[in-house]
């Protein structure tokens, strides 16, 4: 804001990127490397010994569509399906579509399924056979321009096996067993660990889960299991 009091003043005022000139009523407001943090409400008053008035203008700042997911690496297995999420922030909203190599995703696409709303594109992806394994394309579009990410679909193994097994305590009725959990989950977060044992004479083997993924304790037989849901 500035008050003029004789109509041929020059008004001046600067602060970082912000610069107001002002001459013959008139006001200027600069500001330069525009930020999307600049959008909002900016309001210009104007003063006198008489009185004053003010008038507000709103900044909207229009950009090119950036996407917000970090997370760009799914796992899934046949007949398994899976959510692949991409999410942008843009003005004006973007439009958002998804590709399969050079191929456009469709309503009709098989064992697939688009779900949306303004900045989320949500694709459903029940893989069938190894061919529905592998990269997918988020394009985001609005008229300032277009921005893309990849994802990949990846196909989920079982874990690789614990290692440094051994006994570490011994009693009449219980035994336990500590090992260092696997190099590899397969891409599916591990569910339980699993024990395998039997009793002396007997030729049943019985299965004990355990409460966490560290260890196990159980009266056992055998190496211990790492399982996942694929």
């Amino acid at each position: 804001s500035f008050t003029n009091t004789k109509r041929d003043t020059t008004l001046w005022w600067a602060n970082g990127r912000f610069e107001v000139r002002g001459r013959h009523g008139k006001s200027v407001l600069t500001i330069s490397g525009v930020m999307l943090s600049d959008l909002g409400r900016f309001d210009c008053e104007a003063q006198s010994r008489i009185g004053g008035h003010q008038k507000s203008m709103f900044l909207d700042i229009e950009y090119i569509p950036k996407f917000l997911t970090n997370h760009t690496i799914y796992y899934s297995w046949e007949g398994n399906p899976v959510n692949i999420s991409c999410n942008v922030m843009s003005n004006p909203p973007a439009t958002m579509l998804w590709r399969r190599e050079r191929f456009t995703i469709s309503e009709g696409t098989p064992h697939m399924q688009i779900y949306g709303q303004e900045g989320k594109s949500v694709l459903e992806v029940t893989p069938m056979s190894d061919r529905d394994f592998g990269r997918y394309n988020c394009t985001a579009r609005n008229n300032i321009g277009v921005r893309y990410q990849e994802f990949i679909l990846a196909q989920a193994d079982v874990p690789s096996n614990p290692y440094s097994v051994r006994l570490s305590a011994v009693s009449q009725r219980l035994a336990t067993v500590t090992f260092m959990k696997p190099d590899s989950h397969g891409g599916v977060p591990i569910s339980y660990y699993l024990v395998q044992y039997k009793e002396l004479g007997s030729i049943d083997w019985r299965d004990v889960k355990s409460h966490s993924v560290q260890s196990e304790s159980a009266t056992f037989s055998s190496y211990p299991s790492a399982k996942n849901k694929a």
